[in-house]
């Protein structure tokens, strides 16, 4: 399977790969120009790239035994990131400044966003109340978006550059997880209508409008990355058959471009935006 999750203003779009039916030896991958290049944390177990700037660095999150570390790739060179203390880190954004953000565990079990200065100043940024935090995508503002989780139900949110918090919920949705940010603000992501039910994907512009896509023919959309164009990276899959390829292009603010979904050599397929918690916490085998 093919996953591709981010992409910058300059076209670039990163991801993973799997080789192997149920296996942990996932890749990660850069598209850049049409060509594919692998990206493999040496000795780590498996290699997810979660997130692309414009300047080309990339960070993402590898396995080492029994636990994840995050990292950051820049100039050939990969450096761990580890939130002080946690016993696991995801990371899976990065800034053009190099703010990094992602989510850890403490050393009670508990799930937490955090931000990373471009120094190596970590920072815990949970949403106020909420009994998990995570932190998914950073725009070049210094805005941050993520999803909590309070009572089972996970409600998105940006938490903007003062500190303060605005909560994201899709109307009539159950679950919403906010997945990315642009600079002008415009927000992608995917929620649930129902509990247990498929997944759709959204756009959420930055007068609070919101536009559902669902790729026609799939039982679930999601949407996890947009750049300035609008261009966005998202997956769509029937059941645990991975089914189509393409990329989905959303020229922001013209909401009627929507729901149209270009073919490219970009695979798109069942990932862990479905099951958000699970992934934060463990690795998910390919089906």
């Amino acid at each position: 399977m093919t996953a591709a999750v981010d992409i910058n203003n300059l076209g670039q779009i990163v991801g993973e790969y799997g080789c192997c039916v149920g296996s942990f030896a996932d890749h990660g991958f850069l598209l850049s120009g049409g060509v594919y290049s692998s990206i493999d944390v040496p000795g780590a177990s498996f290699t997810n790239a979660t997130g692309i700037n414009d300047r080309g660095q990339i960070v993402g999150i590898f396995g080492t035994g029994s636990t994840h570390e995050g990292f950051l790739l820049s100039g050939g060179t990969f450096t761990p990131i580890d939130f002080p203390g946690s016993t696991l880190t995801n990371v899976f954004g990065i800034s053009n400044r190099g703010r990094i953000v992602g989510e850890y565990i403490d050393a009670s079990g508990g799930d937490h966003a955090f931000v990373r200065t471009p120094t190596g100043t970590f920072m815990t940024i949970d949403f106020p109340g909420a009994t998990s935090s995570t932190a998914r995508g950073i725009n070049n503002r210094g805005r941050i978006v993520g999803f909590d989780s309070s009572n089972g139900t996970n409600h998105g949110f940006v938490r903007n550059p003062g500190g303060t918090f605005t909560p994201i919920d899709v109307p009539g949705g159950v679950s919403t997880n906010a997945l990315g940010i642009n600079d002008r603000r415009t927000i992608v992501g995917a929620y649930q209508q129902d509990v247990g039910g498929a997944s759709h994907g959204f756009v959420m512009l930055r007068n609070g409008d919101f536009f559902i896509v669902d790729v026609p023919g799939f039982l679930d959309t999601g949407l996890f990355g947009i750049n300035n164009a609008g261009d966005v990276v998202g997956e769509a899959f029937n059941g645990n058959e991975f089914v189509a390829q393409g990329e989905l292009g959303v020229p922001t603010p013209e909401p009627t471009t929507l729901l149209l979904w270009a073919t490219s050599a970009l695979g798109v397929g069942l990932s862990a935006w479905r099951s958000l918690r699970s992934r934060s916490c463990s690795r998910h085998q390919v089906p």
